[in-house]
Protein backbone atom coordinates (compact mmCIF):
# COMPACT_ATOMS: atom_id res chain seq x y z
CA UNK A 1 0.00 0.00 0.00
CA UNK A 2 0.88 3.27 -1.25
CA UNK A 3 0.34 5.91 1.94
CA UNK A 4 0.27 9.94 0.43
CA UNK A 5 0.20 12.44 3.40
CA UNK A 6 -0.87 15.83 2.18
CA UNK A 7 -2.08 19.12 3.60
CA UNK A 8 -5.27 20.78 2.90
CA UNK A 9 -5.80 24.22 3.55
CA UNK A 10 -7.80 27.26 2.06
CA UNK A 11 -9.75 27.14 -0.29
CA UNK A 12 -9.62 22.98 -0.47
CA UNK A 13 -11.36 23.06 3.49
CA UNK A 14 -14.75 24.41 1.76
CA UNK A 15 -15.12 21.09 0.11
CA UNK A 16 -16.63 18.19 1.98
CA UNK A 17 -14.93 14.89 2.22
CA UNK A 18 -16.88 13.54 -0.50
CA UNK A 19 -16.02 16.51 -3.05
CA UNK A 20 -11.85 16.16 -1.29
CA UNK A 21 -12.84 12.12 -2.87
CA UNK A 22 -13.60 13.44 -6.12
CA UNK A 23 -10.52 16.02 -6.39
CA UNK A 24 -8.30 13.07 -5.13
CA UNK A 25 -9.26 10.76 -8.03
CA UNK A 26 -8.93 13.32 -10.87
CA UNK A 27 -5.60 14.55 -9.24
CA UNK A 28 -4.40 10.69 -9.46
CA UNK A 29 -6.38 10.81 -12.91
CA UNK A 30 -4.35 14.02 -14.37
CA UNK A 31 -0.84 12.54 -13.23
CA UNK A 32 -1.58 9.11 -14.57
CA UNK A 33 -0.37 7.66 -10.83
CA UNK A 34 -0.51 4.00 -10.83
CA UNK A 35 -3.77 3.44 -8.65
CA UNK A 36 -6.03 -0.01 -8.52
CA UNK A 37 -9.58 -0.24 -9.19
CA UNK A 38 -12.14 -2.35 -8.23
CA UNK A 39 -13.94 -5.11 -10.02
CA UNK A 40 -17.41 -5.39 -11.64
CA UNK A 41 -19.39 -3.01 -13.90
CA UNK A 42 -18.84 0.28 -12.74
CA UNK A 43 -15.07 0.02 -11.09
CA UNK A 44 -13.99 2.84 -9.54
CA UNK A 45 -9.97 3.75 -7.75
CA UNK A 46 -9.34 2.11 -4.47
CA UNK A 47 -8.59 4.90 -2.29
CA UNK A 48 -8.25 4.89 1.42
CA UNK A 49 -8.88 7.37 3.76
CA UNK A 50 -7.53 8.93 7.34
CA UNK A 51 -10.68 9.59 9.00
CA UNK A 52 -12.65 12.76 7.76
CA UNK A 53 -12.04 16.65 8.29
CA UNK A 54 -14.87 18.81 8.84
CA UNK A 55 -16.06 20.97 6.79
CA UNK A 56 -14.52 24.19 7.23
CA UNK A 57 -11.76 22.91 9.02
CA UNK A 58 -7.93 22.80 7.88
CA UNK A 59 -5.32 20.42 8.26
CA UNK A 60 -1.21 19.91 7.35
CA UNK A 61 -2.27 16.12 8.17
CA UNK A 62 -4.58 13.82 5.56
CA UNK A 63 -3.94 11.29 4.33
CA UNK A 64 -4.83 8.96 1.60
CA UNK A 65 -4.15 5.23 0.34
CA UNK A 66 -3.47 3.73 -2.56
CA UNK A 67 -2.56 0.11 -3.86
CA UNK A 68 -0.31 0.33 -6.88
CA UNK A 69 2.88 2.28 -7.11
CA UNK A 70 4.18 5.39 -5.79
CA UNK A 71 3.51 8.32 -7.71
CA UNK A 72 6.41 11.15 -8.19
CA UNK A 73 5.37 14.00 -5.53
CA UNK A 74 6.02 16.96 -7.87
CA UNK A 75 4.12 15.49 -10.60
CA UNK A 76 1.13 15.15 -8.13
CA UNK A 77 1.20 19.07 -6.95
CA UNK A 78 1.63 20.04 -10.50
CA UNK A 79 -1.98 18.58 -11.00
CA UNK A 80 -3.56 19.01 -7.94
CA UNK A 81 -6.20 21.69 -6.61
CA UNK A 82 -5.37 24.39 -5.67
CA UNK A 83 -5.36 24.39 -1.23
CA UNK A 84 -4.05 20.47 -1.71
CA UNK A 85 -0.59 19.80 -1.23
CA UNK A 86 1.03 16.24 -0.91
CA UNK A 87 4.13 16.23 1.62
CA UNK A 88 5.36 12.78 1.76
CA UNK A 89 4.37 9.17 0.72
CA UNK A 90 5.35 5.62 1.94
CA UNK A 91 4.72 2.73 1.25
CA UNK A 92 3.72 0.13 4.04
CA UNK A 93 1.65 -3.05 4.75
CA UNK A 94 -1.84 -2.60 4.37
CA UNK A 95 -3.33 -0.29 7.42
CA UNK A 96 -6.92 1.00 7.62
CA UNK A 97 -5.90 4.55 9.34
CA UNK A 98 -10.14 5.20 9.29
CA UNK A 99 -10.39 2.46 12.27
CA UNK A 100 -6.70 2.88 13.91
CA UNK A 101 -6.76 6.54 14.25
CA UNK A 102 -7.90 7.50 18.00
CA UNK A 103 -6.85 11.15 18.39
CA UNK A 104 -5.87 14.33 17.08
CA UNK A 105 -4.36 18.12 18.02
CA UNK A 106 -6.12 21.18 16.54
CA UNK A 107 -4.60 24.67 16.56
CA UNK A 108 -8.04 26.96 16.97
CA UNK A 109 -7.51 30.76 16.41
CA UNK A 110 -9.81 33.51 17.08
CA UNK A 111 -10.54 36.87 19.16
CA UNK A 112 -10.74 35.74 22.95
CA UNK A 113 -10.79 31.99 22.55
CA UNK A 114 -8.63 31.37 25.52
CA UNK A 115 -11.67 32.67 27.40
CA UNK A 116 -13.55 29.74 26.60
CA UNK A 117 -10.83 27.06 28.23
CA UNK A 118 -12.66 26.23 31.26
CA UNK A 119 -15.74 25.66 29.45
CA UNK A 120 -14.48 23.70 26.67
CA UNK A 121 -13.58 21.45 29.99
CA UNK A 122 -16.91 21.43 31.64
CA UNK A 123 -18.64 18.04 32.59
CA UNK A 124 -21.08 17.34 30.86
CA UNK A 125 -20.17 19.22 27.98
CA UNK A 126 -23.36 18.20 25.76
CA UNK A 127 -23.94 18.93 21.50
CA UNK A 128 -26.20 18.07 19.48
CA UNK A 129 -25.50 15.18 16.99
CA UNK A 130 -27.86 14.80 14.14
CA UNK A 131 -28.69 11.05 13.23
CA UNK A 132 -30.77 8.54 11.48
CA UNK A 133 -33.41 8.69 13.84
CA UNK A 134 -32.78 12.83 14.70
CA UNK A 135 -31.23 15.10 16.84
CA UNK A 136 -29.93 13.85 19.92
CA UNK A 137 -27.98 15.46 23.12
CA UNK A 138 -24.61 13.51 23.49
CA UNK A 139 -22.10 14.20 26.56
CA UNK A 140 -18.60 14.61 24.82
CA UNK A 141 -16.49 15.61 27.64
CA UNK A 142 -14.94 12.50 27.92
CA UNK A 143 -13.32 12.31 24.54
CA UNK A 144 -12.01 16.56 25.04
CA UNK A 145 -8.27 15.02 25.95
CA UNK A 146 -7.49 18.16 26.64
CA UNK A 147 -7.19 21.87 26.36
CA UNK A 148 -4.32 23.90 26.61
CA UNK A 149 -4.27 27.66 26.26
CA UNK A 150 -1.09 28.96 23.84
CA UNK A 151 -1.98 32.80 23.68
CA UNK A 152 -4.66 34.37 24.31
CA UNK A 153 -6.31 34.09 21.03
CA UNK A 154 -5.20 30.31 20.31
CA UNK A 155 -6.02 27.20 21.93
CA UNK A 156 -4.93 23.98 21.43
CA UNK A 157 -6.90 20.85 21.57
CA UNK A 158 -6.32 17.21 21.43
CA UNK A 159 -9.93 15.37 20.74
CA UNK A 160 -10.80 11.80 19.94
CA UNK A 161 -11.01 11.17 16.22
CA UNK A 162 -11.78 8.24 13.82
CA UNK A 163 -14.39 5.95 14.98
CA UNK A 164 -15.38 8.47 18.25
CA UNK A 165 -14.99 11.18 16.78
CA UNK A 166 -15.43 14.78 17.94
CA UNK A 167 -15.60 17.75 15.83
CA UNK A 168 -14.28 21.11 17.15
CA UNK A 169 -16.07 23.15 14.76
CA UNK A 170 -19.49 21.19 16.92
CA UNK A 171 -17.84 22.47 20.38
CA UNK A 172 -16.92 25.80 19.57
CA UNK A 173 -20.76 26.18 17.32
CA UNK A 174 -22.18 25.01 21.05
CA UNK A 175 -20.35 27.96 23.13
CA UNK A 176 -21.75 30.52 20.21
CA UNK A 177 -18.09 31.33 19.06
CA UNK A 178 -16.70 31.21 15.40
CA UNK A 179 -13.21 30.54 15.53
CA UNK A 180 -11.30 32.57 12.44
CA UNK A 181 -9.46 29.16 11.85
CA UNK A 182 -9.14 25.93 13.34
CA UNK A 183 -6.46 23.22 11.69
CA UNK A 184 -5.64 19.71 12.34
CA UNK A 185 -1.55 19.29 13.40
CA UNK A 186 -1.67 16.06 14.18
CA UNK A 187 -2.99 12.67 14.38
CA UNK A 188 -2.46 9.81 16.75
CA UNK A 189 -2.97 6.09 17.11
CA UNK A 190 -3.00 5.76 20.74
CA UNK A 191 -0.03 7.36 21.86
CA UNK A 192 1.94 7.45 18.61
CA UNK A 193 1.65 9.99 15.84
CA UNK A 194 0.06 8.68 12.56
CA UNK A 195 3.46 9.11 10.51
CA UNK A 196 5.51 7.18 13.38
CA UNK A 197 2.87 4.43 13.27
CA UNK A 198 3.14 4.33 9.21
CA UNK A 199 7.18 4.16 9.47
CA UNK A 200 6.78 1.03 12.02
CA UNK A 201 4.71 -0.58 9.03
CA UNK A 202 6.93 0.26 6.68
CA UNK A 203 8.38 -1.90 3.94
CA UNK A 204 11.71 -2.37 3.65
Amino acid sequence: MIIYKYIKMYPANLAGHVDTLRTLMRTFRRAKADVTYSQGYNPHMDLYFSPALGLGCESTCEYVGTKGKSCDLDKLNSVSAPGIRFVECIETEDVNLAAAVTSADYIVKGKGVADLHTRLQSQPFNIVQSGKDGDKIKDVSARIFSVTVVDADTLKLNLACGNDNVRPDKLFSTLNFEPDSIVKTEMFVGNETVDCYLNSHKLN
